[in-house]
């Protein structure tokens, strides 16, 4: 029978896979994501025509001020500069995800401005290839936004169709709009980032980039500027997008109060209670989508648990072959010493000597195998132990979500029967007034949804 006794060198390997196995299963290279390629333009000139030193000075500057604008962002993504370009990456296609790329993207564009960078990029998503121990970046995103960003003729942030979906569901708090913006061929309706539009003032931030683009036009002549003036008609028009918006909203919900008066004239209670009751829906759904979310990670961590906890098990199984092994040749070792003490002088007493010198080196080697085995057996039998009970805290706090997901269930159930059994009672006892509220009421929630995505939100929220 074949002795087990890995060498140091397998026993190395052995413990780098079991170092490695939460990295492995917590970033994966390859993945649905979000990633922005951006380019900045005229670097080549700005090589050229920069003494090297000063040239690395402000690559730098630019880099640190974005990475201590981007502050605990950059923890959850994966950024790369290379020359003139620059990728940021994101770990999955969760709403989590959109908003800090979005506001990476923000911050990337805000701070290229400052340091004197004309940058234009854009968004795009599907199925990439990071792996920066390797230094390999691919995938279609990167040439769909490789592409797109190609076509822009202004300083800015477009979408790829594949990421367009994503923007409309997901865009949370983050500014895009839908409009027409310049490309090579013309002015096409394309979403985009309107990244201006982040700061608390919209209108004293679009005079700080007028400024920027002011200074950028004493650096160029001819075809580049414009760049700039589209860039400039695409801020100003953005930020008229977002002022109709707001003015709408004003209007909508001066209306609102109107037809509100008009039918609590008409009904008193019922009114009331209806707008209870919405706001009692309004309260579910929310908890649903938390509930969800969470529910989604802990099941993401659940199956990250299973796999680590799968691929630490079979590798027990050698590892008591070899502390087997070695107590087998530590028994076989005092054997052999009691032989030759037990001999006498003469032949009897050499071959008793050559066979315990024999028995001693192989025990001493399969003893330095354990203790080598046993320096990574023991931390990670500890790691097992600490995995084995995050897997029933994980099993656990999925059981009390799903609890928690079934009561909104429920309870959304029943505020959707009070709502509807009111709007019934309202829609027979005041038919005109009733309907021209809904439709005023509807408007103002449709006003309010992309008005949330413009202002009053940080960049770190």
């Amino acid at each position: 029978m074949t002795e087990l006794t890995p060498s140091l060198e397998e026993l190395q390997v052995m413990d780098n896979w079991i170092s490695s196995l939460n990295r492995e299963d917590s970033d994966n290279p390859i993945k649905e994501r979000f990633v922005l390629f951006a380019d900045i333009m005229g670097f080549k000139d700005f090589v050229q025509r920069t003494p090297i030193l000063e040239a690395q000075r402000r690559i730098i500057q630019f880099r640190e001020s974005f990475d201590k604008e981007c502050g605990t962002l950059a923890r959850n993504l994966r950024i790369a500069f290379f020359s003139d370009s620059i990728l940021i990456i994101t770990q999955a296609v969760e709403e989590k995800d959109l908003n800090l790329v979005s506001k990476a993207g923000a911050i990337l564009m805000r701070c290229a401005f400052k340091a004197g960078f004309a940058i234009k990029g854009c968004l795009a998503q599907g199925m990439f290839n990071y792996d920066p121990t390797l230094n390999i970046y691919f995938g279609q995103p990167l040439i769909d936004a490789y592409l797109l960003e190609e076509d822009l003729k202004y300083y800015g942030i477009a979408v790829h169709h594949s990421a367009e979906q994503a923007v409309k569901e997901k865009a949370g708090n983050n500014p895009y709009i839908y409009s027409p913006i310049p490309l090579r061929t013309g002015r096409i309706c394309h979403c985009h980032l309107a990244w201006n539009l982040y700061q608390q003032k919209p209108i004293e931030n679009l005079s700080y980039c007028d400024k920027w683009l002011r200074d950028m036009e004493k650096t160029v002549s001819g075809a580049p500027r414009v760049y700039i003036d589209n860039t400039r008609a695409v801020l100003q028009q953005d930020l008229s997008i977002l002022q109709s918006a707001e003015n709408s909203l004003a209007e909508a919900k001066k209306l609102l109060k109107e037809r509100e008066c008009v039918l609590k004239k008409q009904v008193d209670l019922p009114i009331t209670e209806y707008q209870k009751a919405l706001r009692a829906c309004e309260t579910c759904d929310k908890k649903r989508r938390q509930t969800s979310g969470r529910k989604r990670q802990s099941e993401s961590f659940l199956m990250g648990l299973e796999v680590i906890r799968s691929r630490m098990l079979p590798m027990f199984a050698p590892c008591t072959l070899v502390i087997e092994n070695a107590r087998r040749k530590q028994e076989k070792l005092a054997a052999a010493e009691y032989v030759f003490k037990s001999s006498g002088e003469g032949e009897d007493k050499n071959l008793a000597g050559k066979r315990l010198s024999i028995v001693s080196n192989q025990s001493q080697h399969t003893q330095e195998s354990a203790r080598e085995l046993l320096k990574i057996l023991i931390p990670s039998k500890k790691l097992l132990e600490e995995a084995n009970t995050l897997l029933m805290n994980a099993q656990e706090d999925l059981k009390r979500l799903s609890k928690i997901d079934q009561i909104a269930y429920t309870e959304r159930g029943e505020c959707i029967k009070r709502r509807d059994a009111l709007k019934a009672s309202l829609e027979q006892r005041a038919p005109k007034e009733f309907k021209e509220y809904e439709e005023v009421r509807e408007k103002v929630a449709r006003l309010e949804r992309p008005r949330s995505s413009h202002l009053k939100f940080p960049l770190r929220s």
